[in-house]
């Protein structure tokens, strides 16, 4: 299992992987370009954006190598922000391609007191030598501030 932390609980190898991910994510407008993601590996993660009780609330349900991202727009909030959910599963083959991706989303909210939930996707070993990752955006879009959260990775 990794280690909580700024990608330090991968390997060279899997941190460079993991980073050419986030590339793609940054690419899609999930994330700014100064938003270090965190991996999450084994641990549960949440983030609260804007002030407690109205704005966006992120967590994630983690157990056995499954993931499951959430959302919640806080009571508190203006109808007029939402929360902004996306998530990559991407599987490296053991030379370091990717053979398989796949992503859900964006999901969003739809007002004050609302939920969601993402998709439960594995990440760990896969194949022969490689390894399935789960990288999970995050927004809580604010038309006044468009503020934007970091990613989330989970990787072996």
């Amino acid at each position: 299992m990794g280690r909580l932390g700024r990608l330090g609980g991968l390997g060279r190898f899997r941190k460079a992987a993991a980073v050419a991910a986030l590339s793609a994510a940054l690419a899609g407008g999930m994330v700014t370009a100064g938003a270090a993601p965190a991996s999450a590996s084994g641990f549960n993660w949440d983030d609260q954006f804007g002030p407690t009780g109205s704005g966006c609330y992120f967590w994630t349900t983690w157990s056995a190598n499954m993931v499951t991202p959430h959302g919640y727009q806080q009571t508190g909030d203006a109808p007029s922000n939402w929360c902004m959910l996306s998530v990559s599963h991407i599987g490296y083959n053991a030379d370091g391609t990717i053979g398989y991706s796949n992503t859900w989303g964006p999901g969003t909210t739809t007002g004050p007191g609302s939920e969601m939930d993402g998709p439960s996707w594995y990440y760990g070993p896969w194949g022969n030598g490689g390894y399935m990752c789960v990288i999970i955006g995050v927004r809580d879009y604010r038309l006044d501030v468009g503020s934007r959260g970091p990613s989330v990775v989970y990787c072996p």
